[in-house]
């Protein structure tokens, strides 16, 4: 390998005995010394790495081996260890927006450098959380400098205070520092990165924090350099969704784009027969065109969505244009039903699931208006164009343990009768395998009049909101009686032309007959003028042609 200008690492587990550091040495150019995971996933909870424990472990080694071919690991992120159960891991952004969304108290250890904070969960159980920030990296290297060792290493990338970026390319030994001191403002504001965290399982997605800068007291002890005070007086976030509302072996039909009037009643009629429950997510423009529709769906007890009015790509419109979007066809919803909605999807799935800060402002937005955001981890892609009834049925079965929410569509595209054929066999072979469908409300733990609560805010009742409603019922209906009066109008200018044309040619014939019957002695006589100034030539030629007539 160093014929290839390449070197040869290897790491090395803190206190395993198995590593022979004294043999490997001689093998390797360099050996990583993983300070880390002290406390893990699977023991019970505790310090990530315990400074005292990373000095003995660091003394350990270099003792046995060349400090300069050490390269010390330290710790970026941690563990959350629910009450009983295992840990799971966090990285520090994400430790840090939970610790904001449940208004936790975070806790510096002088002792261990490392930090720890408890919240009750969404499980309702005890949850600790402990982990290491740049303070703990900051002593953890001051060790490894002190020590001459060759470097140091991060585990692991992504999941690291942002504020490390700031001295780790620093020399931080006691002697440099002397000469040149520590700036501690440079670790008093922390900002986290631009990356949308997702923590949870489920298709329901919640938006629980947005970037705001955090600011932090840092105090140093300048007798040895290291820090020995950190307190948190204002926590940075960034843009993290809860996923939540996974329930296995259950899942929700849901139908985006409608109400339609040629597949809508037949899927209504699928789910009667079949007896199972279902959502659909209705864009206001096709519920203005089916009233009766969607009252028909609210009838039969199916849950409603809002999904926009225009169906828009909500990431590339304005916030104004978001807020009439779901305004305008929630108004809808309240006007035909009398029952609001506080379930959302939107538009194009990578709305669903937001991956950058275009895609989540808009989810954002909906929050503020108490929407929760249904997204989706089953989709048969029903919307393809030319798809097959057996795609989406096969697609289904094989992705039915990738969530609990399925997505097809009612309405959109060229044509949703592949999914109107595929619908009654999956319901069948999912309830063959031993699923059951069931209601988002279910999914979610919450009644249906909480999803669809009753509308009695003043806005939408007195005058005015009789009025409104009025509006809404006469604009359909008015739409139906223009439409008809169009199509009669149509239906009488074509009768009357059809009219006309056999008329003309009644009377042609008879003309025809009337001719035919006139004695050529009786006719009158006529005279022809034809005009000859300066017509020499056309002249001629019409006076051969009408002595030719007879």
């Amino acid at each position: 390998l160093h014929a290839a200008d390449l070197l040869v690492t290897q790491n090395v587990i803190a206190d395993d005995e198995q590593y022979h550091v004294e043999q490997l040495q001689q093998y390797n150019d360099y050996l990583f010394l993983m300070a880390i995971d002290q406390h893990n996933q699977s023991s019970n909870e505790g310090d990530i790495s315990h400074q005292d424990w990373v000095e003995v472990i660091l003394d350990n080694i270099c003792t046995r081996v060349p400090s300069e071919k050490v390269i010390l690991v330290v710790a970026g992120g941690g563990f959350d260890w629910p009450k009983n159960n295992v840990g799971v891991p966090v990285s520090y952004q994400q430790a840090i927006s939970v610790a904001k969304e449940k208004k936790s108290k975070i806790t510096f250890d002088p002792l261990s450098a490392n930090l720890n904070y408890s919240y009750i969960g969404q499980d309702s159980l005890q949850h600790h959380v402990y982990f290491a920030d740049a303070a703990t990296n900051f002593n953890m290297m001051r060790m490894a400098d002190d020590w001459g060792t060759a470097g140091v290493a991060l585990w692991r990338l992504g999941f690291e205070d942002p504020r490390l970026w700031v001295f780790i390319h620093k020399n931080l030994t006691i002697d440099s520092l002397r000469k040149t001191g520590f700036d501690t403002g440079l670790m008093a504001t922390v900002g986290l990165n631009d990356k949308i965290d997702y923590i949870g399982d489920g298709e329901v997605l919640d938006l629980i924090t947005t970037p705001s800068p955090g600011e932090i007291n840092v105090k140093l002890d300048t007798s040895d350099y290291t820090i020995t005070s950190q307190q948190y007086k204002k926590l940075p976030t960034k843009y993290v969704i809860r996923r939540y509302g996974y329930a296995p072996k259950k899942l929700v039909l849901t139908f985006d784009d409608g109400p339609d009037p040629n597949y809508t009643p037949r899927i209504l009629q699928i789910l009667k027969e079949e007896k199972v429950p279902a959502s659909f997510f209705v864009v206001g423009s096709m519920v203005e065109k089916n009233i009766p529709l969607l009252k028909r769906i609210y009838d039969e007890g199916y849950e409603i969505g809002n999904h926009t009015f225009f169906h828009p790509d909500i990431s590339a419109i304005s916030l104004k244009r978001v807020k009439l979007e779901l305004n305008a066809t929630r108004k809808l919803i309240e006007a035909i039903t009398g029952r609001s909605t506080i379930l959302f999807r939107a538009p194009f799935n990578a709305d669903a699931e937001p991956q950058t800060t275009a895609e989540v402002i808009p989810v954002a937005e909906s929050r503020k208006q108490n929407y929760i955001n249904i997204g989706e981890s089953i989709d048969p892609r029903d919307w393809d164009p030319g798809v097959t009834a057996d795609s989406i049925y096969e697609r289904t079965i094989r992705d039915r343990d990738k969530g609990s929410m399925i997505l097809l569509h009612d309405a959109g595209g060229d044509s949703r009768e592949a999914t109107v054929q595929a619908l009654p066999r999956i319901i069948r072979e999912l309830k063959k395998r031993g699923y059951t469908f069931t209601t988002i409300a279910d999914v979610l733990g919450k009644t249906k009049d909480e999803l669809m609560p009753e509308v009695k805010d003043d806005a939408n009742s007195g005058i005015t909101g009789g009025l409104y409603d009025a509006v809404i019922t006469g604009y359909f209906y008015g739409n139906w009686f223009l439409f008809y009066v169009f199509l009669s109008a149509i239906f009488l200018s074509i009768a009357r032309i059809v009219l006309i044309g056999v008329l003309a040619v009644r009377q042609f014939f008879e003309n025809k007959k009337t001719q035919a019957t006139v004695d050529a002695a009786h006719l009158p006589h006529v005279s022809i003028i034809v005009p000859a100034y300066n017509e020499e030539v056309t002249a001629v030629k019409t006076i051969a042609s009408l002595l030719k007539l007879r």
